[in-house]
């Protein structure tokens, strides 16, 4: 099985909030690279169900911004919850175990709502802030 781990932090040269997504102690993309943040709201998402899932995103929250063109999908099976990740590279496959993954996504969200109630930052993508800092979002 596969350890997830979800990490935000202030990131000084954006002045704002990021959320990176690691698995095994690796980075499952370069973030600060391309630009690039985790959609809590799709993670929490594929808690629930399958799909294919914009976990990574653009900071801005359009993947298109950010060259991506298909989500990670993600399947729930007896053996865990599946990962299959294109266009970062090679193709990834992951599995995690149910209670492991959902514990993490919830730590990871908690994490995010902390340094939220800390810091008056602008928070990328833009859904996190509104979906977990208890804002509403803008009318389009």
């Amino acid at each position: 099985m596969n350890h997830l781990t979800i990490q935000s932090q202030v990131d000084a040269g954006l002045d704002g909030i990021v959320t990176y997504l690691f698995v095994d102690g690796q980075r499952l993309v370069d973030f600060k690279k391309r630009s690039l943040s985790v959609d809590l709201n799709a993670l929490e998402q594929s808690v629930r169900h399958a799909g294919d899932f914009y976990i990574v995103t653009c900071i801005c929250g359009y993947p298109s911004c950010g060259r991506i063109k298909q989500g990670i999908q993600v399947s729930h099976t007896q053996r865990g919850i599946g990962w299959i990740v294109h266009g970062f590279g090679t193709t990834k496959t992951f599995l995690f175990a149910p209670g492991e993954y959902r514990a993490e996504v919830y730590r990871g969200i908690r994490e995010l709502k902390q340094l939220m109630a800390r810091h008056d930052l602008d928070v990328a993508p833009e859904i996190n802030k509104f979906i977990y800092g208890g804002k509403q979002a803008p009318q389009s």
